[in-house]
C-alpha cells in the first residue's frame, strides 16, 4: 500500500467515522425529545457508517500484517483517532439511551 493509499484510507476513516458520530449525536438529541423511531433509524445509519470505517481499518491492518504498506501518515492516524472516539461515543450514547428509555 502506497503512502497515498494509506492517506486515502485515512480519509475514509475520517469521513465514515465523522458521519457515524453525527448520527449518534442526533439520535441522542431525538431521544431527549422522545422520538424513538427516529432514534432507531439514526442508530442504524450510524452503525452502517461505522461498519464502513471498520472495513477500511481492516484493510490497513491486513496490509500491515502482510508487510504491504508504506509509512504511516498523519491522515491515517487522524482517521484511526476518529474511529476510536466514535466507537467510544457510541458506547456512551447507548448507555444514555438506556437511561432515557427508563
Amino acid at each position: 500500500m502506497t503512502k497515498k493509499e494509506m492517506s486515502e484510507k485515512g480519509m475514509v476513516l475520517v469521513g465514515y467515522s465523522g458521519d457515524a458520530r453525527s448520527s449518534y449525536l442526533i439520535a441522542l438529541k431525538k431521544a431527549k425529545e422522545g422520538k424513538w423511531k427516529e432514534v432507531e433509524t439514526l442508530l442504524a445509519e450510524g452503525d452502517e457508517m461505522l461498519l464502513e470505517a471498520h472495513q477500511a481499518q481492516t484493510e490497513l491492518l491486513q496490509a500491515e500484517a502482510q508487510e504491504k504498506y508504506s509509512d504511516v501518515t498523519m491522515i491515517m492516524v487522524h482517521g484511526q483517532d476518529h474511529l476510536m472516539t466514535t466507537v467510544l461515543l457510541k458506547d456512551l450514547i447507548q448507555t444514555l439511551l438506556d437511561v432515557y428509555r427508563k
